[in-house]
């Protein structure tokens, strides 16, 4: 009996043994369905910020604007002396810009003009003269722009300094009793120029490619001496009788690179 007793408390005791054993694997094992659900959020989520972090690493170009321009064109003036003698020129001009932004630049140019022969006729003391004249303006000049741009549109006013010289070539023939004579002479007159204000208005074709109109006031100072002698003495100064002073403008072509 003590033996049956002690088979059967042996048999119960591996029963027990095996069935917590195999508790224990399946807890290992298995996941609880709250742990399932807490999990495929946090996945989606990483996949969700990885997609939304795309755009920012995407590399942005930057293109440098253009700082320097050339231009080209017709130019004119319509300039007077003291004593009111028109001096009426056209020829082109040549321009170069170094630009520090799209709406101030720093600017050099070449502009020479021609005037059209001007005719004269007189007579004097029995003599009948007839007299020709004519003048080539050459200036070099620097200066500064500023701009107000709009989308295809834009105004600007310009300044500037610089220096001319004006050849004068004159032509005369006198006629007296039958006979002509005829005589001609050419003279040189250097000018300091100012540009007192140019104001531009163009028109932009492409970014870099635009069509200008300019007009504008220039006083050129005559760097020519005049001497007067009174009865004991002599004075010498500038010869502010020769100052020329006017309207410009012009009409032109720029690009930009």
């Amino acid at each position: 009996m003590k033996k049956l007793i002690a088979l059967a408390a042996a048999m119960i005791s591996v029963n027990a043994f095996a069935e917590n054993n195999t508790s224990l694997r399946i807890d290992r094992v298995s996941v609880p369905p709250a742990m399932i659900e807490q999990i495929v959020p946090v996945q989606e989520q990483q996949q969700f910020t990885v997609v939304q972090n795309e755009p920012v690493s995407q590399v942005q170009s930057y293109q440098k604007p253009s700082q320097f321009s050339i231009a080209a064109g017709y130019s004119g003036s319509n300039l007077s002396d003291s004593d009111g003698v028109k001096e009426k020129g056209k020829g082109f001009f040549v321009n170069g810009a170094y630009h520090f932004d799209n709406s101030s630049n720093f600017w050099i140019e070449l502009d020479k003009q021609k005037s059209s022969d001007i005719y004269d006729e007189f007579s004097y003391m029995g003599y009948d003269v007839s007299a020709k004249t004519s003048f080539d303006l050459t200036e070099i000049a620097f200066g500064a722009q500023y701009k107000w741009n709009g989308d295809r549109l834009y105004e600007g006013i310009v300044t500037g300094l610089g220096f001319a010289r004006s050849n004068h070539s004159m032509a005369a023939s006198i006629t007296q009793k039958g006979k002509v004579y005829t005589e001609s002479d050419s003279e040189s007159f250097d000018y300091y120029t100012w540009r007192i204000a140019d104001l531009e208005l163009g028109a932009k074709i492409t970014p870099n490619f635009s069509v200008f109109a300019d007009v504008g006031y220039k006083l050129l100072l005559s760097l020519e001496t005049d001497t007067v002698c009174g009865y004991a003495y002599c004075v010498s100064g500038r010869a502010e009788d020769m100052d020329l002073d006017g309207v410009t403008y012009k009409a032109g072509l720029r690009y930009k690179f």
